[in-house]
């Protein structure tokens, strides 16, 4: 997860809670957890008032549209996410990430429960794998605004 910001304001966020104490608002997706420093900040007392929680398939957006007019100081999301949406909504220029938490992995699982979980789980190992060495994983990256791929561990 990011801190994004107004173009305008000059925060930096270096891993450390009490660099979002300049924030008097920020802009949370309801019923998501936060974990690390965003998670502390968030349960500080003190900022309890700060947080701005939009709730449904468009929280992100609102979000978004609200940081963009200055209705927010700041809000947390995935970078996938809001990369996208500022491209979507042609805000760049407007916002811009004033950090991130360390990276976290993703994994895909597959309950034990279905009969082919190793299946799946093989098919979608050799489906990344191919449209990384296929070159095609960057082009439908940057369809969502995404330029950085860590890529799958499998391939290295």
């Amino acid at each position: 997860d990011c801190v994004y910001v107004h173009a305008n304001n000059p925060l930096k966020y270096n891993n450390r809670a009490d660099d979002l104490n300049s924030l008097k608002s920020v802009g949370t997706v309801a019923d998501f957890q936060y974990y690390e420093q965003f998670g502390e900040w968030l349960q500080r007392p003190e900022n309890k008032r700060k947080n701005i929680s939009s709730r449904g398939e468009t929280a992100s957006q609102i979000n978004l549209i609200h940081l963009a007019s200055g209705r927010l100081d700041g809000v947390f999301e995935t970078s996938a996410v809001m990369d996208y949406l500022i491209m979507q909504q042609r805000a760049e220029g407007k916002v811009r990430v004033a950090g991130c938490q360390k990276q976290q992995s993703v994994f895909n699982l597959f309950s034990p429960l279905r009969k082919d979980a190793r299946q799946l789980a093989v098919e979608l190992d050799e489906g990344i794998l191919a449209l990384e060495k296929s070159g095609k994983i960057k082009e439908i990256l940057a369809r969502y605004g995404i330029h950085e791929w860590k890529g799958s561990t499998k391939s290295k």
